[in-house]
């Protein structure tokens, strides 16, 4: 999954929103950054990069079109319930949401990918190859070969970040709210290292399968799908139950993050949203004029 969202991490980081600037400027940038981070990983010569540029322009234009509008109307929605409580149900709902626009997302990439799988050659799988082992490294360095207190630290303040991010200042008592839903979290650094790997292994695998038997379009896509399918299934028992689990206790974490704010957390929340809304409505219209 890690991969693959890095392949679309233009678009997702023009929604990592720290203010109104930020969003509209980084979404009108955002094809330029998708190029950006799969040149990291593949170094694509120019004469690759003509058509794949031209597919992300493409790709850039139908979001703004498509996807926006609906982007404005759920973080609308979402700051008119901010006042109040939101049950662990209503979030699993928002959960399940997110992740069929993520899907969404993914499909319509995927004559892309098709595009972009054909054209690579030996010297930008070795060069892929080298990045994820580098990544690899650094991934292991911080969450595998490390105390089992530096990973849930290091967790907590991420989420404690986050969740600053939306409600100001966390009291003692949220964060230690979120520090023992940390601590009682079944995410499992060795199932997640299992997982990483193989996905690492099935993209290289595809890659050099469509390189080397030369695979036609549909024959491509149907490898690709395999690989966009098993983001959200996961095949491995223990991994399928592991992202079970953790969906589960994220619609709880969050509903009861949320019980404890105070009003004027609720508001500097809602008031985010807002912005967000007003963001993507702008950014929508701009379409006339871009």
């Amino acid at each position: 999954m890690r991969a693959l969202k890095r392949l679309l991490h233009g678009f997702v980081l023009a929604m990592v929103i720290t203010g109104c600037s930020t969003v509209r400027i980084g979404y009108d940038q955002a094809d330029h950054l998708g190029y950006w981070w799969i040149d990291r990983y593949l170094d694509l010569s120019s004469e690759k990069s003509v058509q794949f540029k031209a597919d992300l322009k493409a790709l850039h234009t139908w979001h703004r079109q498509t996807q926006l509008p609906e982007y404005a109307r759920v973080t609308s929605a979402l700051a008119s319930r901010m006042g109040s409580d939101i049950p662990a149900a209503e979030v699993c709902e928002d959960i399940l949401a997110l992740r069929e626009k993520i899907d969404i997302l993914m499909r319509q990439t995927l004559p892309i990918w098709i595009r972009l799988s054909q054209q690579l050659g030996p010297e930008e799988i070795r060069y892929l190859k080298k990045k994820f082992a580098k990544e690899d490294k650094e991934w292991r360095s911080k969450w595998l070969d490390t105390s089992t207190e530096k990973i849930q630290r290091l967790r907590s303040d991420e989420w404690i970040d986050r969740a600053e991010s939306f409600y100001g200042r966390l009291s003692e008592e949220q964060r230690r709210f979120i520090q023992q839903a940390v601590s009682r979290s079944s995410w499992d650094a060795r199932i997640t290292w299992e997982r990483r790997q193989q996905r690492q292994q099935r993209i290289i695998a595809t890659l050099e399968k469509i390189m080397q038997q030369r695979l036609s379009q549909s024959e491509a896509e149907a490898e690709l799908k395999i690989i966009i399918d098993q983001i959200f299934t996961p095949e491995d028992p223990k991994q399928a139950d592991m992202q079970r689990k953790l969906i589960d206790e994220a619609c709880v974490n969050l509903s009861g993050l949320h019980q404890l704010t105070r009003p004027d957390q609720r508001f500097l929340a809602s008031e985010k949203f807002i912005s967000y809304s007003n963001d993507f409505r702008h950014l929508a219209r701009n379409r006339l004029t871009n």
